[in-house]
């Protein structure tokens, strides 16, 4: 459905979360400031008349790769990028942090270090001691990490104060007139449940699709000559798959061919693919009834991003920002997406991430 596809699983608009609560937008940890009244050699940026030195934005950088495993990239023109969206990152998290002391939003030790004992079960398998040995490895302190966490509880709490909290609630009736007039948005697209198998040449392609042709069992050859592992003993089952999950050069074939027909050979990055469709699920249009809850708290979370980003871009405004030439962002005026990533369900109909089928 078009609608929900403005509603991505791990980030909703870089700022609202799959389970439709606000994504955590980063905080600053502590940073060595001082006011001026030029931007002196080695800062990165000045915002709120508090400048912020390279180093400091370093150690900024550093708790995330603590927190989150956030690491620069290997690519000079991707390091360029993520240096300056670093630092558009960090000025929001500052104008943020000032917003909820502005709002009267504390946050006390003991909810961030509860927020840190669960990050700490998720990610390290070894507890307590790997994440030490993390801090250690970046120069990074515990209580680096506890701040930076407090600076997160502080801006979902401020979220919910002025724009979730200020905006209301759609109304059933709003629901349903949005969906009455955006019927397009809630088409379930057609499906397809396919079979798949990859081998690595042309000439092995022909071959099994020659034998597949000729009436062989399309599930038997997936398990004799298929490399992709993690289908191969289901007889290339792959499920049943959008054409938006699958690479263009198999999607194509994939959707002309009739039910029962096979298809290919199609080339993509995992090797050369014969497959077969054994079911077609039209598309649909999924009822009102089906979806009212769901809909209309999307439209209520738009409705409070509308008001955040508004009431953002006021604060950064405000905020008179100025970047050094280095750390500039291309749009230094939007409001930017959250540094720290929010994990995304894993899909119950796509392929596994593991799969090396056409996707």
């Amino acid at each position: 459905m078009k609608y929900f596809a403005r509603f991505p699983a791990n980030i909703i608009v870089g700022f609202i979360a799959a389970a439709l609560t606000p994504v955590l937008v980063v905080g600053l940890a502590v940073l060595v400031a001082t006011r001026v009244t030029a931007l002196p050699s080695d800062a990165a940026f000045r915002a709120d008349g508090v400048a912020v030195s390279q180093a400091d934005l370093k150690h900024r950088l550093d708790v995330l790769k603590a927190l989150y495993g956030i690491a620069p990239p290997q690519d000079p023109r991707q390091l360029d990028e993520f240096r300056r969206q670093s630092a558009q990152a960090v000025v929001l998290s500052m104008v943020l942090d000032r917003a909820a002391r502005d709002e009267g939003i504390l946050v006390e030790d003991k909810d961030a270090r509860d927020s840190l004992t669960r990050l700490i079960g998720q990610r390290f398998p070894d507890g307590l001691a790997g994440f030490a040995k993390l801090l250690g490895t970046v120069g990074a302190s515990e209580q680096d990490v506890v701040d930076e966490l407090k600076r997160q509880l502080a801006t979902t709490r401020l979220f919910d104060k002025v724009a979730a909290g200020r905006t209301g609630q759609v109304t059933p009736a709003q629901a349903r007139q949005f969906y009455d007039q955006n019927p397009a948005e809630f088409v379930q697209p057609e499906s397809r449940h396919l079979r798949n198998i990859v081998v690595a040449t042309q000439d092995d392609a022909n071959q099994v699709m020659g034998q597949a042709k000729a009436g062989a069992d399309f599930a038997a050859l997936a398990k004799q000559f298929s490399l992709d592992q993690s289908t191969r003993d289901s007889g290339g089952d792959l499920g049943s798959v959008a054409r938006d999950q699958l690479d263009d050069a198999f999607a194509g074939p994939a959707f002309a061919a009739p039910v029962g027909g096979v298809f290919g050979p199609a080339k993509t990055e995992h090797g050369w693919n014969i497959g077969q469709v054994l079911e077609v699920r039209p598309a649909t249009t999924v009822p009102f009834e089906q979806i009212a809850e769901q809909l209309r708290a999307g439209l209520t979370q738009e409705k409070a991003l509308a008001a955040w980003r508004t009431w953002v871009g006021r604060r950064l405004a405000d905020a008179h920002v100025e970047y050094a030439d280095d750390y500039r962002p291309r749009n230094p005026d939007t409001v930017t997406a959250p540094l720290a990533p929010s994990p995304s369900p894993a899909s119950d109909t796509a392929p596994s991430a593991d799969s090396e089928t056409p996707r």
